[in-house]
């Protein structure tokens, strides 16, 4: 489903587009709250557990912000092609986009799994927490192209003019994200590393649905043939992602250093 912006009373337009990502952010910080929760209630040592999940968030942190700002800069693009009705530029935008997104990710993976320990130690993880900190960081770094995929394809969808589905598929994932904490931490006893691999199915899932729709929505737009890549669009992406990239990113690092 794409809509139309333009159309209707601007306040009412704005404010139906407006509280769905309102609500998004919301529910996006329901992962961490809900792992929190449940590992502090749910293991042998909740202290630790604890430190465990917050040790590492202050790391995932950091992942969230740079594909949150890629997510903000493509969405522009992509909004002003759909506006304008340039399809077949637009086309080349989002693939290109999923492209970028798909290699900025794999690149923190692997910056991921090798400064993860060195991370943590900066900001003097304990050592009773260390072990289990970095085998939950390694098992979310190890989600990241989902992570990059959810963010871009929900800033797609924004600037098609839907901001609804993203939330569904949010709420879902937030939804499975409590159940799967649940069992594998409350009945399997997995303790913190339960709660990483509860995030990272509940991530992977909802990731490939709204990749999954985007495509089908896609594919009603005319200009299929365009090419992957051009190389005007990739400099205006780049342009338009690196600023809202470090303007995110520095705001995570600095939560990070405090």
């Amino acid at each position: 489903m794409t809509i139309d912006l333009t159309a209707g009373k601007p306040s009412r337009v704005l404010l139906r587009f407006s509280l769905p990502m309102v609500f998004s952010v919301l529910l996006q910080q329901l992962y961490v709250l809900v792992d929190l929760f449940v590992v502090g209630n749910y293991t042998q040592s909740p202290e630790v557990a604890v430190s465990d999940v917050a040790a590492a968030s202050s790391v995932t942190a950091i992942y969230t912000a740079v594909a949150v700002g890629f997510n903000a800069g493509c969405s522009v693009l992509i909004a002003r092609l759909f506006g304008g009705k340039q399809y077949r530029d637009l086309h080349t935008a989002v693939r290109t986009a999923w492209l970028g997104a798909s290699a900025i990710s794999l690149v923190l993976t692997v910056l991921g799994f090798v400064f993860c320990k060195p991370l943590l130690s900066l900001i003097n993880t304990p050592a009773s927490a260390m072990e289990t900190a970095v085998e939950y960081l390694y098992i979310y770094t190890g989600s990241l192209l989902f992570v990059f995929l959810y963010n871009i394809s929900t800033g797609i969808c924004n600037a098609l003019g839907d901001s609804s589905t993203p939330l569904y598929f949010l709420a879902g994932s937030s939804f499975g994200n409590v159940l799967l904490d649940l069992l594998f931490v409350g009945v399997f006893r997995w303790g913190v590393v339960g709660a990483a691999w509860a995030t990272l199915i509940a991530q992977v899932v909802s990731a490939c649905g709204l990749f999954v729709l985007l495509l089908l929505r896609l594919s009603k737009l005319e200009g299929r043939d365009a090419p992957w890549v051009r190389s005007p669009i990739l400099k205006e992406l780049i342009s338009l992602s690196v600023p809202t990239v470090f303007q995110q990113s520095f705001i995570a690092v600095g939560n990070f250093f405090i």
